[in-house]
């Protein structure tokens, strides 16, 4: 039961890389109808929706969809220029924030960490309304913490995902991180 959930949910992956996404909205509308309760619902409802909202213009979401593919086969060069074209292609198009964050994760798998803190930088500056600006908040936070070892330029980011985004769902896991960076600065000023 659960490969066949699991082939079903790659099925509409593949279909959405592909840019059939009609198809890919049937073939997870179909998961989430065959198992209810399945492993991949909420992922085959993510996919879903992500491609009702973010359909118009379906041409900025085929370059998206074909930067995705890219990135799964390892080429980031390839995967950047498709992200750059929908910035200039479709700068209003609604799957911006989405490539911007995608262009984020390109530059963390390249190692550029510094150029990743600045794409995350301008989803927030350019699109501060969309879902994804914490996340890019937190993200810039965990790069400085895990990536550059700056850990009062860590403290300060997770601090403003709190500030400037106090619905954020991300609370918990940032409170959580605080405590830890500062029990752990406590511990290097004592030595």
């Amino acid at each position: 039961m659960k490969v066949r959930e699991e082939a079903l949910f790659r099925r509409a992956e593949i279909t959405f890389l592909r840019g059939n996404f009609e198809e890919a909205i049937k073939i997870s509308e179909a998961l989430i109808q065959t198992f209810p309760e399945g492993l991949f619902v909420n992922d085959a409802l993510k996919l879903a929706v992500f491609v009702e909202e973010n359909g118009e213009p379906e041409e900025a979401l085929t370059l998206f969809a074909q930067a995705r593919l890219r990135r799964r086969q390892r080429k980031f060069g390839e995967a950047s220029t498709l992200l750059n074209r929908i910035a200039k292609a479709s700068p209003t198009a609604q799957v911006r924030d989405d490539a911007l964050f995608l262009s984020s994760t390109l530059s963390m798998d390249k190692g550029d960490y510094q150029e990743a803190i600045a794409h995350c930088r301008e989803l927030i500056s350019r699109i501060p309304d969309s879902p994804l600006s914490p996340e890019a908040r937190q993200r810039i936070a965990q790069i400085y913490d895990e990536y550059l070892r700056a850990p009062a330029h860590a403290l300060a980011e997770y601090e403003r995902v709190l500030t400037d985004y106090p619905e954020s769902l991300l609370d918990a896991d940032v409170r959580r991180r605080i405590r830890r960076l500062r029990e752990k600065t406590e511990k290097t000023n004592v030595k």
